[in-house]
């Protein structure tokens, strides 16, 4: 009796190819997350937990949330996890993942081995960044932490122009090309445009239909500009191809939108400022309204 029974088919069928391309490859995510399992432990008794630990809880949670609300792609950590951990090229190498930048808690429960391991990832080049769990800390605060990581690192997605509230990206290779994955999760349309670290030939690849097309970018000395309409609850793929990075974008020849002043004045701006699946699942509304066949 569903209404919407007759356009799942649509819907699975987006979310399979979602899925499946956002699972290939190797994840490109610069900063591991510390997660203060044994801290929480620690806090935890038969009455409840205690108010460090619900201040550690709130602190990790924030964090969280703030860096994926700022493009800042994170995974999670835990203390075991970062003794196995290698180190190389400044980067902390975990399975198939690296991260150049590490966040921990001022509440961290760091032995003696862990500690040498922190200090031979800052002495390599890699970054530690401790946080406040309590409001009188003179750590960096969970709201402050994308700044902090901006001035770290130069971050792998920033947004140069438009809104970027409801606005998340997922970074995959898949062999010798870079895959974000960008996805307006709000009612409104919006124009983006977005500085990726990673250079070369610039395409949007559609989950809707599997099409490619070309996209107006900019190749700069430090990434790829991209300009990128974004339909509401639209995600799509911005595919850059290292390999052809001198190539010339056809849309851009032809209606030459973006002229050489705006692309200082984009540059400029970008310069000025500093810089989990579930969200990913987009609804194909547009698509479930037109009922067309994808």
């Amino acid at each position: 009796q569903n209404p919407y029974w007759r356009y799942f088919k649509h819907f699975a069928d987006y979310i399979s190819r979602v899925c499946y391309m956002n699972s290939q490859g190797v994840p490109i995510v610069d900063v591991g997350l510390y997660y203060p399992i044994e801290e929480m432990q620690g806090e935890t008794y038969i009455k409840g937990i205690t108010k460090k630990g619900r201040a550690i809880d709130a602190a990790f949670n924030t964090i969280l949330n703030r860096l994926i609300e700022n493009q800042i792609d994170v995974d999670m950590i835990d203390g075991e996890s970062l003794l196995k951990a290698e180190i190389s090229d400044g980067r902390l190498h975990v399975g198939n993942e690296s991260f150049s930048v590490l966040l921990l808690p001022d509440a961290a429960r760091i032995c003696d081995e862990l500690l040498r391991k922190l200090d031979d990832f800052k002495l390599l080049g890699g970054k530690v960044i401790y946080y406040a769990t309590q409001k009188e800390s003179v750590l960096v605060s969970p709201d402050e932490i994308g700044n902090a990581i901006s001035e770290a690192i130069q971050p792998d997605v920033c947004v140069i122009k438009g809104e970027r509230s409801d606005l998340y990206v997922n970074h995959r290779k898949i062999e010798n090309k870079d895959f974000y994955f960008v996805a307006n999760s709000s009612p409104i349309a919006r124009e983006l445009t977005l500085l990726l670290r990673q250079k070369g030939f610039a395409s949007k690849l559609s989950p809707q239909n599997g099409e490619s097309d070309a996209v107006c970018h900019r190749i700069i000395g430090n990434g790829t500009l991209v300009d990128l309409s974004l339909d509401e609850d639209e995600g799509v793929w911005i595919v850059i191809d290292s390999e052809n990075e001198f190539q010339t974008c056809v849309e851009e020849r032809i209606t030459e939108e973006i002229s050489m002043t705006r692309i200082l004045v984009t540059i400029l701006a970008g310069a000025a400022l500093s810089g989990i699946i579930g969200y990913f699942l987009i609804p194909v509304l547009r698509t479930i309204k037109a009922g067309q066949s994808i």
